[in-house]
């Protein structure tokens, strides 16, 4: 409880955690076995029920980031590496937007980045150097945690299907802030998006040290893309079987 209102830049060395430590497997355990607890109830929850899941999910998110605000705020620490500019932050709002208005766009985004974002920040996180019981460090368990979960409420219920002919909407939304928040990582000594540094992250370092610092930012595209790949091609192939398997029942019933 001594270091429980301290961040990154104020926590003495060696008060952190190693990736796949015992405590870090137990929250991500925690946080699978809540997902999957989620999932099935909004899949088996009427249309009704279903939104007010939505609701909670978004408040939870919205209230997850008003709360980092408040501890940074509080103790000195607020700066401006921490205002919601990072993918999985841009994410919250996008949360919210569909929740408010359920649209394609929203769900594809939220397919395409918050899915695979929350999925690699929940297994190689960079706030190791923060302890388990430290606000900052159950912050950003949770708040990835419910960006893992928001988009999955929505494919098991089969509410949103991801659409190869949609990734444009993604990959245009990232094309658009990234040069932007280039430059403001530049101005303002920031790294959004990861564009500007790796963060002793181990997928990032790995990028870097394959691609070289000079190529890291084209290193981070092609490992996007190849998320991508992932993440799309299994529904893709899917959709031919689906209608051969639609055209064989109709002509049964011929």
């Amino acid at each position: 409880m001594k270091y429980l209102f301290f961040c990154s830049e104020t926590i003495p060395e060696g008060m952190g955690f190693s990736l796949f430590h015992l405590g870090h497997l137990m929250w991500l355990s925690g946080i699978a076995v809540f997902c999957a607890w989620m999932c099935m109830r909004y899949r088996d929850s009427r249309k009704k029920q279903r939104l007010k899941i939505r609701r909670m999910a978004s408040a939870l998110l919205i209230a997850d980031e008003l709360l980092k605000i408040g501890v940074l705020s509080l103790t000195g620490c607020y700066t401006a590496e921490y205002l919601p500019f990072h993918v999985c932050s841009i994410n919250i709002f996008i949360c919210l937007w569909y929740t408010l208005h359920p649209n394609d766009v929203a769900g594809e985004i939220l397919y395409a980045l918050s899915l695979p974002g929350a999925i690699v920040s929940l297994c190689a996180p960079t706030w190791v150097k923060l302890p388990f019981l430290n606000l900052m460090s159950i912050h950003s368990f949770t708040v990835h945690g419910l960006l893992l979960l928001y988009p999955l409420l929505l494919l098991t219920a089969g509410e949103y299907r991801p659409s190869l002919r949609r990734l444009w909407i993604p990959a245009l939304f990232v094309g658009l802030l990234s040069p932007i928040l280039y430059w403001f990582n530049s101005r303002f000594d920031t790294n959004f998006m990861f564009l500007n540094g790796t963060e002793d992250n181990i997928i990032l370092e790995t990028v870097q040290n394959v691609m070289g610092e000079q190529y890291y930012i084209l290193g981070l595209g092609i490992l996007v893309f190849l998320v991508w790949m992932v993440f799309y091609l299994p529904w893709e192939a899917g959709r031919p079987r689906r209608r051969q398997r639609k055209t064989s029942e109709f002509k049964g019933v011929l």
